[in-house]
Parts: C-alpha cells; structure tokens; sequence
C-alpha cells in the first residue's frame, strides 16, 4: 500500500517548487512523478490543473488555504506577511473603495423612555486596493537539485520567502508613507537616546483599545537593539537579533527595511489585499542573468544579452502574488532613522 504524503499548507509551495525542479519545468510529468510518490494531494492537483495556451499566467492559483498557510510562514520575516496574517491588518478584497471614519460613531446609555441622541459617524476618503504583482524567480542547475534530497523542499520555501521578502517590503511601507507620516531622527546611541526615539514613536500613536502594534527594524537596528544594555542590564530582554517584542510591542526584522531605519506600524489602521498566489517553471527560457538594473525592456524594445536555461542545463522557477495595502488613517506609521543604537558617539 502506497502511504500519500500529507503536508501542511505552509510546505505546499516548496512542494511544488520541488516537483517541478525535479521534472525541469515540465508540468505533467510532475504530477505523474508526484503521483507515483504519493505526495500531497494539493500538489498533485495543482500540477494536473489545466494550462491555457500561451504564458505561464494561465497557470491555476494555489488554492486560498495552502497560499494562507505561505504568508503566515513568513509573518516573522516579512512585514506584509505578518500584517496579511490573522491578528494583523484588515484584509479586503482587491478593487473595493475604502471609506474611512475621521469621526468614530458614539453609543449611550439611556433610561427606558428617554431618547436615543444622534450618533456621530463621518466618512471621508475613498481610496481602492489595487493588485500589485510582486514575483520572484530562482534558477538552480540541474545536477544541483538532482544530488539534493525531498527535505530540500524547504530551502525553496526559504530562498522565496527572503526574495519576496526583500522585494514586497519597501514597496508596503512606502505605500504607508505621504507628507503626513511622522519621521524621527534618532535622538542618540545612547540608553537616554534609545528611550527618547522610543518615546517619539509611541507617543504619535493612538492611545486606544484594538490598537495593534508592529515594529519593523533594520538587521542592524534589531542586532544593536538586543545587545543594548543600561545601569540594569539588558534594556530588551526579549528581543532577539531575528526579532522578539520591545517594549511590549512585536517586533520583527525585515531585508526590506533600509539600514538604520525602524518603522512602527498600527496595523489597525492599514488595509491590506492578496491575491492569487502562482508558480511557474521552464527548462527553456531565455533569461537576463542579472538581480538589479536590469537592460531589456519589452515597451521601448531595448535588448540585451539572453542565457537559456537549455543551454546551462538550469531550471528557473517563478513564483508570482498580487498584493496590495493602504493606510486608513494617518496614525497607521511612524519612522525612526539615522538610528545608531549602541555606537560610540
């Protein structure tokens, strides 16, 4: 009897990823290998899922539980990720117009027979969540992967949860960002300085019940955070260098948070949407072998040189989701920058 494999939804995308690679991009033959195996189910069908003619954009979505179970693996890394998560910010639908209420209604407690006054509810705004498309692509050679065994999966989970990470992340908190968002220069290196950044941050922030907090540091500024000490010790005790709670208030460290930055987020206050969750793979593709300043650009028609994976004997895998977040009130951030925790002055 043949034992199926069950995994969590956190591990179908390295799953796929892994299948794939094994099968050099070609679909059906990793559906009929993962099938032979007895891997998950999920993985299994979303491989036989059909594939329109054309680009890899016909490819079917990752079912809504498995692409859930992805983003909150990655709440601890990535910013978005943790405010997509349950417990974080509010998720809506992508082009659905957002109203917001710059005067909260108001409720009374009244005797039997008096009357009910007015509520006060005002709205103002309207603003729309509109799909982003955030992709990452992973090219390893054959031999590699081939000399590699199936808990390797979760080095491709790993490797795409750092790319989106570092990719998604700027563009989440620039979003954020307007003329209105309050940005603190660090006071100082020093425990007197610490507190005072710490004090600008919070004290721009609402004071009200359901009020969720999120620190976002810098790799930098978490490192300097959990060894900073004062005349008691260690002034976080619960911070790590991958991140932890400061002041009681999570904090994570994210590779797309600039250096000597810290940000704090409401995530009561931001609105957040993700889409379809994609995964595509090609033995054949002509690739530009660069990660930044890339050349070819398909609008102006500007050329550049091209590797073919054929020809390298590689694999490339693509993995693409659409997102999107918006603040609802101007109290949603905060930044701290020129942050030198710890250094000597």
């Amino acid at each position: 009897m043949r034992i199926s494999e069950t995994l969590e939804g956190s591990r179908i995308v390295g799953a796929i990823g892994y299948e794939l690679f094994r099968a050099k991009g070609h679909r059906m033959n990793a559906a009929a290998a993962a099938e032979i195996r007895g891997a998950d189910r999920k993985v299994v069908e979303y491989l036989k899922s059909a594939v329109g003619a054309g680009t890899s954009d016909s490819w079917d979505a990752i079912d809504t539980r498995s692409r859930d179970a992805f983003i909150a693996s990655g709440r601890h890394d990535v910013a978005f990720f943790r405010a997509a998560s349950p417990g974080g910010a509010r998720r809506l639908p992508f082009l659905t117009s957002v109203a917001v209420a710059s005067l909260e209604a108001s409720a009374w407690v009244r005797g039997k027979g008096s009357p009910a006054p007015l509520s006060s509810l005002a709205l103002s705004g309207n603003m729309r969540l509109e799909p982003r498309l955030c992709s990452c692509l992973l090219v390893m050679t054959n031999s590699l992967f081939e000399g590699m065994k199936p808990e390797a999966r979760s080095f491709v989970d790993e490797e795409m949860n750092g790319a989106i990470g570092a990719a998604i992340d700027p563009h989440f908190i620039q979003s954020l960002v307007d003329t209105s968002t309050p940005i603190f220069d660090s006071s100082g290196p020093d425990p007197d300085g610490v507190n005072a950044d710490l004090m600008a941050l919070i004290a721009v922030m609402p004071a009200v019940k359901g009020a969720r907090y999120l620190m976002v540091l810098a790799a930098d500024v978490a490192q300097a955070a959990c060894l900073m000490r004062d005349d008691g010790g260690y002034m976080f005790p619960e911070m790590g260098i991958n991140g932890g709670v400061i002041r009681g208030i999570e904090a994570i460290v994210s590779s797309g948070v600039n250096a000597g930055e810290a940000w704090l987020l409401n995530l009561a206050d931001i609105a957040v949407a993700v889409g379809d969750l994609r995964i595509s793979a090609s033995h054949q593709a002509d690739l530009e072998m660069m990660n930044s300043a890339l050349v070819q650009d398909a609008a102006d028609g500007t050329p550049t040189s091209l590797v073919n994976m054929f020809q390298v004997d590689s694999t490339a895998l693509m993995m693409t989701i659409e997102f999107d977040a918006v603040k609802l009130r101007d109290t949603a951030i905060a930044g701290l920058t020129n942050i030198g925790w710890g250094m000597s002055s």
